[in-house]
C-alpha cells in the first residue's frame, strides 16, 4: 500500500488507499472463515500459509469466534464482559457501563424502542456487529464516481426529454396533424345542412382535440420528469465523493465513513450525541474501534471528522 505501519503518530491515508487497507482486511476476515472450515490435518497440511501471512483482521475474527462457540460453552450471555479474545473497544464498553451518569450504558427495558438492537444483541456483539458493517459497506472511490457520472448522465437525458415534449407541446396543433384535421372538417361540411356548414367549420374535429389531449399530457409529463430530475438531483449529497460533502471542504472520505458509522453506534449503544471534545468518551471509543480490527492498524487521527459531524 505504500503506508508506513510504523510510523510514530497519525498517519494520513487517502480513499484509494483506505480503500485498499478495508479489501484486505475484508479478505483476511473471508480467508480466516475460510480456514475454520478445515477439519482434516490433510487439509490444513496443504495449505499455502504463505497466501495468509499479510492477512489483516485474526484479532477480529478470533473474538467473532468466540462469540460464536466458545462464548456458549462458557455460559456467556449478551451483557457479560468477554473473558477472552477481548478488543479494544471492549474496554471501553465497560467503562460506559460502570458509569452513573450520561453518556453511559444500561440494561434497557424491554418496552423501549430505542435500545431494540442493544437489547437484542447486548452491547459487545453489537459493536461487532457494526466494526464489520464498518469495513463491509465502505464505497471504492472509483466505483462511487461511476455512479456519479450515471446520476449526472440520468440528469441530462432528463432534461433532453424535457426539451423534445416541450417543443412537442408547444408546436401549434395544426401542424402536426394538419392533412387529418383538414380532411375531416371538409368531411363535416359536406355532411352538414347548408344553414350549418359555417358552424360545422369553427367547431374543432376530433383530430384537433385528441392532438391538444396529447399535448397536454405532453405538458404533465414534462412537470412529472422535473420531479423526478429533483429526486436525482438529490443523490448528490449522499455520495460518498470530496466535492459533495456537505461541509464542502476537500478531504477524505473513508474517515467520515468509519465515524459515522461509530456514531451511529454509539447511539444505538447510550442514547446519547456524540461529542467532539478530543479528549472525550467517544473520540476513546473510536479509536478503540479502529484498533480492534487487528493489532497492525495503521495510526490514524479522527479528531477533525468528529469535529465535523459533531
Amino acid at each position: 500500500m505504500g503506508l508506513d505501519y510504523e510510523a510514530e503518530g497519525p498517519i494520513t491515508m487517502t480513499d484509494d488507499e483506505a480503500y485498499e487497507l478495508f479489501a484486505r482486511l475484508r479478505r483476511g476476515l473471508k480467508n480466516l472463515h475460510e480456514l475454520d472450515k478445515l477439519t482434516t490435518e490433510e487439509e490444513v497440511r496443504a495449505i499455502d500459509w504463505d497466501r495468509y501471512k499479510d492477512d489483516f483482521g485474526e484479532k477480529f475474527r478470533a473474538s467473532e469466534k468466540y462469540y460464536a462457540l466458545d462464548a456458549e460453552r462458557a455460559g456467556w450471555h449478551l451483557w457479560q464482559s468477554p473473558t477472552k479474545h477481548r478488543l479494544p473497544i471492549d474496554d471501553v464498553i465497560d467503562q460506559l457501563r460502570q458509569r452513573t451518569r450520561k453518556p453511559n450504558i444500561t440494561i434497557p427495558d424491554a418496552s423501549n424502542r430505542v435500545f431494540r438492537n442493544l437489547r437484542l444483541d447486548g452491547p459487545y456483539k453489537l459493536s461487532r456487529i457494526h466494526l464489520e458493517l464498518a469495513i463491509s459497506q465502505v464505497q471504492s472511490p472509483t466505483e462511487e464516481r461511476e455512479y456519479a457520472d450515471q446520476v449526472s448522465d440520468l440528469i441530462d437525458d432528463i432534461d433532453k426529454a424535457c426539451i423534445y415534449l416541450l417543443r412537442i407541446a408547444n408546436r401549434m396543433p395544426w401542424k402536426i396533424a394538419h392533412r387529418q384535421h383538414r380532411a375531416e372538417r371538409h368531411r363535416r361540411i359536406m355532411q352538414a345542412p347548408p344553414n350549418e356548414q359555417t358552424r360545422s367549420w369553427d367547431e374543432a374535429t376530433h383530430i384537433w382535440k385528441a392532438v391538444t389531449g396529447a399535448q397536454r399530457d405532453a405538458e404533465k409529463a414534462v412537470e412529472d420528469l422535473f420531479r423526478l430530475r429533483n429526486l436525482v438531483s438529490d443523490e448528490y449529497p449522499h455520495l460518498e465523493l470530496k466535492d459533495h460533502l456537505p461541509t464542502g471542504r476537500i478531504g477524505t472520505l473513508w474517515n467520515r465513513h468509519f465515524v459515522e458509522r461509530m456514531a451511529n453506534l454509539w447511539r444505538q449503544l447510550t442514547g446519547h450525541k456524540i461529542s467532539k471534545d478530543p479528549a472525550g468518551l467517544f473520540s476513546e471509543f473510536v479509536e478503540a474501534a479502529w484498533y480492534s480490527y487487528d493489532e497492525r492498524m495503521p495510526p490514524v487521527s479522527f479528531a477533525r471528522v468528529i469535529r465535523e459531524i459533531s
